[in-house]
């Protein structure tokens, strides 16, 4: 058994090493030596093979390199010209250089360029002096952080780091710095600065917070956010400052914030006592415009700069200094859209809106007598489109004054004279084109309506009525209580009494060789000018050793000081006019300048003057200077330039009207010129400019038109 059992043994392994050899031996002998040689001969074929495959694969990876550095060197090219664009865009910025300034920036848009260029003049492209921000001008160009361009390297992407030094805050000794960014697009061989597109700023976001809903696009998602949970908290310590009356403090204090990509945004910031509101929202540029904070303090900054109106007009709102106002408002609103405006009342001390006329139709409102009520003129269709109809509306009674055909009537066909004395003007084109003026005696009516009287020119009364000054074209006389002559004044314009007796006027100096304007006092019944100002004196005013060409436009006395003149000029003959009001002390000849604008001011449609609607109007009590100016067209807004003659201090106000045209802004005065209202869009706003106070009222009733207030 021991032999067999190692023979078995011994028969496996040598099974095992023979199955080993036999397969070995079926690889190597199986081809014989030919096929050696021909294995060799395909190893070194495919090592040739991987060699030229290799060597290709190199080749090629050295011309992708190659034109991978041909063309980042050609992508470095084109961001060093975009580079360049920026830095002499930012050159004329600094430098003041308006004409190259309009030439780095983009045509395609016409309005955003209007806009910049406003922006250049209000310098307010780099400063932000609203939220304590000086720009640190140097002698190069702000540092360039990154050049990114499209796929197609058609547009690009400028990031610049601005440096601001701060104002007021002692406690900041280094600079803040902002990263501001920049859309550029190609034209032909030229990079010119462009409003941003639809991709760069990314589709709008909305976040809801409690009562509060933040609104902005993608680009600013992440400080947007972050302004947003801070407002909803500071609003929550407002509301929890009135724990008496919470409901209130809900219904006040629900709102929406928007950040939109309007440049124009910018300048609105520098109104420090209102915020943008449009709609019900408030509105506020991106901060993408503005730039964005690279540390904590330069975010503490931004957010009071964006949020401290805001705060404060939600606090004025719901803790006012004084009482509101007992008087009411009267307002054309379109009551939904399609619709023709009808006649609202809101009455400011309880909230309430009223509807009133029915569904009767008006095309304009203007103030009644002394508060008395308003004047409607009615919105007339087909064969009626060509009549005027005015009515008096006052204590709940609808009176018919004046209905009748005027073919050539103008864009404001009645408005008040500029006088202490109530006179309601009617103002027309008659034959051969003259101007028709026409007084509608609202003492004198009956059914069919008042008494009308033809009057030989502009008319202006004394207090007392017994007197007028007439202009008709440029001769001026003093004549009775119809306008019939009785003293001739000789040329001139913009005439004005001071009382029952005394009266100026602007006069032509014609003995002085070349022509010139002079401010004439008188006295009725002697008729002897008084030279109180001659127009070389408001230019030396202007500038002593190189003093502007004047017109003097309008002179008006201050309804609370006969003794204050207040006379508005425009130079003549510059490439960028300057219209300037001033103020004559007549007793002691103390002259002032108090507002100088770039702009002509709009004027207040309610008044008439012979040249038009009074470029500036001041409120009842004498107290408040204020000139009305189109800022933007579309959308129209408005800038309130407010001057406080007994303070001697400038208020700014930005209004904000829906993108129809518009004229004229929509504003009132209360008879004893404590409060101003302004129609806006979707809102009033009630102000106390002493007080420094404002109240936005939100309605349901469509956008409004013309305000009046009415005892």
């Amino acid at each position: 058994m021991r032999g067999q059992h190692s023979e078995a043994g011994i028969n496996r392994r040598s099974f095992s090493r023979r199955a080993f050899s036999w397969r070995w031996e079926d690889a190597v002998d199986n081809d014989g030596p030919e096929s050696g040689a021909a294995d060799a001969r395909g190893r070194r074929a495919r090592r040739a093979m991987w060699l030229i495959l290799l060597l290709a694969i190199g080749a090629a990876a050295l011309f992708f390199w190659q034109q991978a550095q041909r063309v980042r060197a050609q992508e470095a090219a084109v961001e060093e010209i975009v580079s360049a664009s920026y830095r002499l865009w930012h050159s004329a910025v600094v430098n003041g250089d308006l004409e190259l300034f309009l030439f780095q920036q983009s045509s395609q848009d016409a309005l955003w360029k209007s806009g910049q260029r406003d922006l250049f003049l209000q310098q307010r492209l780099l400063n932000r002096p609203e939220l304590g921000l000086l720009y640190e001008v140097t002698g190069e160009a702000a540092d360039i952080v990154e050049v990114e361009l499209a796929p197609d390297w058609q547009t690009a992407t400028v990031t610049v780091d601005h440096s601001y030094a701060t104002a007021g805050d002692e406690q900041l000794q280094r600079p803040l710095h902002l990263h501001q960014t920049y859309f550029y697009n190609r034209y032909g061989e030229r990079w010119l600065l462009s409003p941003g597109d639809d991709e760069f700023w990314g589709a709008l976001q909305r976040l809801e917070l409690g009562r509060l809903n933040i609104i902005f696009p993608q680009r600013d998602r992440l400080i947007a956010e972050r302004i947003g949970a801070d407002l909803a908290g500071d609003l929550q310590e407002i509301c929890d400052s009135i724990p008496d009356d919470p409901l209130t403090c809900l219904d006040e204090l629900q709102l929406t914030v928007r950040f939109e990509r309007d440049p124009l945004l910018l300048a609105s910031l520098r109104d420090t006592f209102t915020p943008v509101f449009r709609g019900g929202d408030f509105v506020l540029p991106a901060p993408t415009l503005v730039g964005l904070p690279q540390d904590e303090a330069g975010y503490r900054l931004l957010y009071e700069g964006y949020t401290a109106r805001i705060l404060n007009a939600m606090r004025q709102n719901l803790n006012p200094p004084i009482a509101l106002p007992e008087e009411e408002l009267q307002l054309l609103c379109f009551p939904a859209e399609g619709r023709s405006p009808r006649l609202f009342r809101f009455v400011p001390a309880s909230g309430r809106w009223t509807a009133e006329l029915g569904e009767q139709s008006f095309r304009y409102l203007m103030p009644g007598p002394l508060g008395d009520g308003v004047i409607l003129q009615a919105f007339l269709r087909g064969e009626d489109a060509a009549r005027l109809r005015l009515h008096w509306w006052r204590d709940g009674h609808q009176q018919l004054i004046f209905d009748q055909e005027m073919q050539q009537q103008t864009t404001r066909p009645a408005g008040w004279a500029a006088s202490d004395q109530p006179r309601l003007l009617l103002q027309g084109i008659g034959e051969a084109q003259a101007a028709q003026h026409r007084w509608l005696d609202l003492n004198s009516c009956g059914p069919d309506g008042c008494a009308v009287i033809d009057l030989p020119g502009y008319t202006t009364w004394s207090p007392d009525g017994r007197q007028t000054l007439v202009q008709e074209g440029q001769l001026l006389w003093r004549g009775d209580a119809l306008g019939r002559p009785l003293a001739p004044l000789g040329a001139g314009l913009s005439p004005f009494w001071l009382d029952d007796e005394r009266y100026g006027y602007v006069r032509y100096d014609h003995e002085a060789g070349a022509p010139s304007m002079q401010i004439a006092t008188a006295v009725a019944g002697e008729d002897l000018p008084r030279i109180v100002l001659p127009v070389a004196e408001l230019a030396r005013r202007l500038d002593e050793n190189n003093p502007p060409l004047l017109f003097i436009n309008h002179v008006a006395a201050n309804p609370g000081d006969s003794d204050r003149l207040l006379i508005a000029a425009t130079t003549v003959g510059l490439a960028t006019a300057k219209y300037t009001i001033f103020s004559l002390r007549l007793s002691s000849g103390e002259l002032q300048l108090l507002q100088q604008f770039e702009r002509l001011p709009s004027g207040y449609p309610s008044l008439l003057t012979p040249a038009g609607y009074p470029p500036f109007r001041v409120s009842p009590d004498g107290r408040w200077l204020l000139v009305t100016l189109l800022a933007n067209p579309s959308p129209s807004t408005w800038t309130f330039a407010l001057y406080d003659l007994q303070e001697q201090e400038s208020l700014a106000v930005s209004a904000y009207y829906p993108p129809y045209p518009s004229q004229f802004p929509f504003y009132d005065w209360t008879p004893d010129g404590r409060w101003l209202a302004i129609v806006e869009d979707g809102f009033l706003r009630l102000i106390a400019p002493a007080h420094g106070y404002q109240k936005l009222v939100t309605h349901g009733e469509g956008d409004c038109l013309y305000v009046a207030w009415v005892d």
